[in-house]
């Protein structure tokens, strides 16, 4: 028993170098792909990089400095040539971590020096974009993305939240508040305006139905107002809170249609996922290519929006009502 047990653990301790030479092997495949796909010069190109920098680390079950100095060239990309900001903070993480291992014995030095350059590359990028993106680049925003981390740091700009939103019986019928307002500019990013538009829930949870007219906005999204909330809300991927749009329609929320008014468009969604009880939320805008920047610093917009516990059948409603009512027509009833 005793040399059965021996013969074993010889086999176990023989086979240990094996194994690790061919997790080495693994890694350094991974490595050689990430370099290819870094090679193609292109988003696509420096994710796929990482990617598999990552499985290279993972077969490795560690990092090393050829991997980060791969890693920061790679972030350091998509920072500067792909404008995404927020993987300047992963870029410096690399390069620290990079000159915390380097080690003159496995690293060429002129490979180091390119990574120094690289570093005061990443400064003097800084500096170019300005002061009002110093937020991104020094806390890890990138898993919330630039246009989130830009609004969460100008969170203190926004107006008050709108009061609680009730949530609202399906078969209650309720005039839908109309509401006019002015947004204003938040911050500019990328030649657009940005806006956001707070509310609050009420004690019942319920799905968001909503509708805007404003013919100087762009796109649109909504997010948690508490940046670690909407970082688990990402992770789980419950991020994408619109799923009906409709927007065949021009609105006239101070009265009657007049035959030959021109309204602005009507956009109208109703919610994906359902909104937490008492739960601040923002839904954020960019201003449209159409304008001018100048033009654009202030939007005036109509809007309403409520929680209902059928967003089908209040959206069913809304149309219903608003023809009836004559507030709104469709595009083509109105000459467009």
């Amino acid at each position: 028993m005793k040399k059965l047990f021996s013969l074993l653990l010889c086999c176990v301790v023989a086979a240990a170098p094996g194994y690790a030479q061919e997790q080495d092997l693994v890694a350094q495949v991974h490595y050689v792909d990430a370099e290819a796909s870094f090679n193609n010069n292109s988003a696509p190109g420096f994710y796929d990089c990482l990617e598999k920098l990552d499985k290279a680390e993972q077969a490795l079950g560690a990092t090393n400095s050829k991997i980060l100095a791969l890693k920061t060239e790679a972030y350091a990309k998509l920072a500067m040539k792909e404008g995404i900001i927020s993987f300047l903070y992963l870029a410096d993480s690399c390069l620290k971590k990079f000159i915390g291992l380097y080690n003159p014995n496995q690293f060429s030095a002129a490979r180091y020096e390119q990574m120094k350059n690289l570093g005061a590359e990443l400064e003097t990028y800084k500096t170019m974009i300005g002061s009002q993106y110093a937020p991104l680049y020094l806390a890890n925003y990138t898993d919330v993305g630039d246009r989130y981390g830009l609004l969460y740091t100008n969170a203190h700009k926004m107006k008050r939240p709108l009061s609680p939103l009730p949530g609202l019986p399906s078969g209650r019928k309720e005039p839908v508040p109309v509401i006019a307002d002015t947004l204003h500019s938040l911050f500019e990013h990328g030649r657009k305006h940005y806006f956001a538009l707070p509310f609050k829930t009420g004690a019942e949870p319920g799905y968001l139905f909503w509708w805007y007219a404003g013919d100087k906005l762009s796109s649109w999204y909504m997010a948690y107002k508490d940046i670690d909330r909407q970082r688990k809300a990402t992770a789980a991927d419950q991020t994408d809170f619109f799923m009906g749009f409709n927007s065949n329609y021009v609105i006239n929320a101070t009265g009657k249609m007049k035959r030959s008014a021109v309204w602005p468009r009507l956009i109208v969604q109703k919610s994906a996922i359902k909104l937490e009880p008492h739960t601040e939320y923002f839904i954020w805008f960019s201003s449209s290519d159409e304008y001018t920047l100048k033009e654009t610093a202030s939007v005036p917009i109509y809007y309403s929006l409520y929680v209902t516990d059928d967003p089908e059948k209040a959206w069913e409603s809304f149309f219903d009502r608003g023809l009836k009512e004559k507030t709104i027509r469709t595009k083509y009833n109105n000459g467009d």
